[in-house]
């Protein structure tokens, strides 16, 4: 069974559930780590709370103000992107409440599945919209300068968000499904519980890795290559010389590189989990210490990343 940790006169398990998952995407869960950390991590759960809050609506409120000429279909992705990043900015307290608790769960079971699926539809509708914005770039600039080029589309846009919207429930849907508050150990825990076997979890890991991570970031490489190449190849070059050439460049590297440095670590680690549980990769102590303090900061990293896309 699993070893305990009898600090503070309490019993606490280091492992809590054999097959289960924590809402970040954790597995085999471990020792929580000093209460500071916790307390940091929960200060910085409401910090990135306040400051999104702000930027998104900041976001709505400007794209509010533009009259309907101005509108196109890559502002239609702005605002899909941040009403996602608003409904899940109104769950972090809860998590950050949990993280003040040393991980206790105290609301209950239905909130539990709740926040469980804002979380996850979070995930999936911010790298859901973000490719979009990157095929929609690309294709407004491609066809800006054919006679028949509709450069906005308001219309498929429209339509592609309420896609991407299903698209994100439906893969948000097992996580609700096996999300339960449960009581291990004298501690009540809001997990992910599979059913027994560990093929579920690597299907959940699998899952989120190749639809929220390696796709997009295909996707949004080969249309901010297939943009650059685009820009270098036409007038671009007599209107705006190589400065403007270098300046869209910088842009793209930049988004691409931010979207792989926020979701990488949170990827890598799950997959460890996933690898360890396959009984591929040894347990080490590194693999651990990843889980109790690197796991925390590569989720706050990626929701960070959320955040602030706009």
């Amino acid at each position: 069974g699993p070893r305990r940790d009898t600090r503070a006169g309490r019993s606490r398990p280091l492992f809590r559930w054999r097959f289960a998952e924590d809402y970040t995407g954790g597995f085999l869960l471990m020792e929580d780590g000093p209460r500071p950390f916790h307390l940091a991590m929960a200060g910085l759960y409401c910090l990135l709370c306040l400051v999104g809050l702000a930027s998104n609506l900041l976001v709505l409120y400007l794209l509010g103000r533009l009259n309907r000429r101005a509108q196109c279909a890559i502002n239609v992705f702005v605002v899909n992107l941040a009403l996602a990043d608003l409904q899940f900015l109104l769950v972090l307290p809860f998590w950050a409440a949990e993280a003040i608790l040393d991980f206790n769960w105290p609301f209950g079971g239905h909130m539990c599945k709740i926040l469980v699926f804002v979380t996850s539809l979070n995930m999936y509708t911010s790298v859901f919209f973000l490719t979009a914005m990157s095929v929609s770039r690309y294709w407004t600039v491609a066809s800006a300068l054919k006679p028949s080029g509709n450069p906005c589309g308001l219309a498929w846009a429209k339509r592609a968000s309420l896609a991407l919207w299903l698209l994100a429930g439906l893969a948000s849907a097992p996580s609700t499904a096996f999300a339960t508050a449960l009581r291990e150990f004298e501690w009540d825990l809001c997990l992910l519980r599979f059913p027994r076997g560990i093929y579920w979890l690597a299907f959940h890991q699998a899952q989120k890795t190749l639809v929220a991570f390696l796709l997009p970031l295909i996707l949004i490489c080969v249309c901010y290559a297939l943009l650059l190449v685009f820009l270098r190849q036409r007038h671009l070059r007599a209107v705006g010389g190589r400065g403007r050439s270098s300046e869209v460049t910088r842009s793209v590297m930049v988004i691409i590189a931010a979207f792989f440095l926020c979701w990488l670590p949170h990827h890598v680690i799950g997959s460890w989990g996933i690898l360890v549980k396959l009984e591929l990769v040894h347990w080490s102590r590194s693999f651990h210490l990843a889980h109790v303090y690197a796991h925390p900061v590569a989720v706050l990293l990626a929701h960070g990343n959320s955040c602030a896309n706009p």
